[in-house]
Formats: C-alpha cells, sequence, structure tokens
C-alpha cells in the first residue's frame, strides 16, 4: 500500500465505513432469524474484518483497530450516550404506570441488581478472574454507554464491559 493509501484508510470515514457495513449486512441477516440479532451479527462481522485485515497487512489486530477503525468508531460512540438518553422520553411518556408501580419498580431495580452483583462477583471468584476482569463485569447488566464509564471508573476495562453488555443484551434478546 502506498502511503497515501494508508493515510487515507486513516481517516473517520473507514470505521464509519465499517460500521454502517455490517449494520447493513446485520440487518439483511437478522430478518427472519432471531438468533442473527443485528447486534451479533454486527459485532462478530466487525470483529472479523479488523481481524482478515490485520492478516493481510501483516499487523496486529490491536493495530488496525486503534489507526483505521477506531477514528470513526469514535464519532459512532459519540452518538451512543444521547441515543442512550433517548430511551427516557417513551418512560417519560408511560409515567403514568410508573406511579402505579413506583415501588414494585424501585424494589425489583434494587433487589436484582443486588443479587446480580454478588452473581457476577462469586462467579468471578469461581473462575479465578483479576480484579480488573471482575470490575469490567459488574456493570454488564446497564446499557453499554452506561456501564463502560463506570467500569472504567471502579478499575475495569471499558472494552470488556462493552463486550459484555453487548453479549448480554445478545442472550437476552435470543432467550426472548
Amino acid at each position: 500500500m502506498t502511503s497515501t493509501m494508508i493515510t487515507n484508510l486513516t481517516l473517520p470515514f473507514t470505521g464509519i465505513f465499517i460500521s454502517l457495513l455490517v449494520y447493513l449486512i446485520g440487518i439483511k441477516a437478522s430478518n427472519g432469524f432471531s438468533l442473527f440479532t443485528l447486534l451479533l451479527v454486527g459485532m462478530v462481522l466487525g470483529i472479523a474484518i479488523l481481524i482478515i485485515w490485520a492478516k493481510v497487512t501483516g499487523s496486529s489486530t490491536v493495530t488496525v483497530y486503534k489507526k483505521f477503525y477506531q477514528p470513526g468508531g469514535n464519532l459512532i460512540f459519540w452518538f451512543l450516550n444521547p441515543a442512550t438518553m433517548a430511551f427516557a422520553i417513551p418512560l417519560y411518556q408511560r409515567h403514568d404506570v410508573f406511579k402505579k408501580y413506583w415501588l414494585d419498580v424501585i424494589l425489583t431495580l434494587f433487589v436484582g441488581g443486588f443479587i446480580a452483583l454478588f452473581l457476577i462477583q462469586g462467579t468471578a471468584k469461581l473462575f479465578g478472574l483479576s480484579r480488573v476482569s471482575t470490575a469490567a463485569m459488574l456493570p454488564q447488566a446497564a446499557t453499554t454507554a452506561v456501564a463502560m464509564p463506570v467500569a472504567k471508573g471502579i478499575g475495569g476495562d471499558p472494552a470488556v464491559t462493552a463486550m459484555a453488555c453487548i453479549l448480554n443484551a445478545v442472550i437476552i434478546y435470543a432467550l426472548a
């Protein structure tokens, strides 16, 4: 590859293009077969593209990710927080249901969260995970946009947290 080609590939458009490509393929793959959720297809296909790219160029997957995908991926990630906050609008529109069942909602969230934290902590100890790995797994029940900064704040690896959140969502969606 020429240096001009490499420079052009490091532009944010490369990461955006890969994300849009796997999104469009994911839409086609998820039609009619519930196990192939858009999130699962996009994640697996995106990782496969980065691994193949690394093999072809003779560099590491981490280098390909950081140099070519991450500049555009960060732009897309920047929209994740506002999109997550947009989930509050339909919840607010149904505040009548929350008013009626507020105690049930609060108790369920508290008890479920408490049990989840202890189960994750216990499972991490059972499998001998490090403190960093355990801290990365603890906030996995939240949305990715919320869980990643929480994991970083408690000493976990946000990348592991993102993967745990996505796998958690894919498994729950498939079971539903």
